[in-house]
């Protein structure tokens, strides 16, 4: 799986991941809490909550080894020229393979996201510029696919906590509201009692 991969190529990415994914939760935490301490009281919460902060802790940490790794983008298409130097033509299956292979064994991090990529019947002349569109291109479609997993994950795991909430809590902000309401009604009540027995 390519997050332990990144884990020993990136290791600052599993950082930012675990760092990031701490203030997402922390942040949500406070805002379903003052929405209803019912939501962060019951047990679905914690369930929940530790599903949602392994899959952010994966994806955000996903997301920053693609950033870092797009970083290479201009060595990736140095790397090409050097390889092709003197070289014309179209390229062939096997040169295709050869030379991704290649740029992959330089570079660790680089090979979790070129390995795909292929340029078999491109011109050797335009190889360097079209490897690292290639390249550039593989990292970003990776990069909006980890946002929309994250985002997704968000909205289906406050969802599920918002549905299986504690009904039962001791506070929840609507029931605060209706409370003042009517301790401000009570007090209203009291104040003209006190006021229609002065008057007798």
């Amino acid at each position: 799986m390519i997050f332990f991969e990144l884990a020993s190529s990136a290791f600052t990415a599993v950082l930012y991941g675990i760092v990031l994914t701490v203030i997402v939760v922390g942040l949500l935490y406070v805002i379903l809490r003052q929405i209803s301490r019912g939501i962060v009281e019951s047990v679905s919460f914690y369930i929940t909550g530790a599903v949602l902060t392994l899959l952010l802790i994966v994806q955000f940490t996903m997301m920053f080894g693609a950033i870092k790794a797009k970083g290479y983008v201009d060595m990736v298409e140095d790397n090409v020229s050097e390889l092709i130097e003197g070289v014309n033509g179209a390229v062939t299956a096997d040169e295709s393979k050869e030379i991704i292979d290649e740029l992959a064994s330089e570079n660790s991090l680089v090979g979790l996201f070129i390995d795909k990529v292929n340029v078999e019947g491109k011109e050797m002349a335009e190889l360097p510029h079209v490897v690292a569109n290639a390249y550039r291109d593989r990292i970003n479609s990776w990069i909006w696919n980890r946002f929309w997993w994250i985002l997704g994950s968000l909205v289906v795991a406050v969802t599920i906590m918002i549905l299986t909430r504690n009904r039962t809590s001791s506070y929840d902000l609507s029931d605060g509201m209706t409370g003042d309401l009517l301790d401000g009604y009570s007090n209203d009540l009291l104040e003209d009692s006190l006021d229609d027995t002065d008057i007798y």
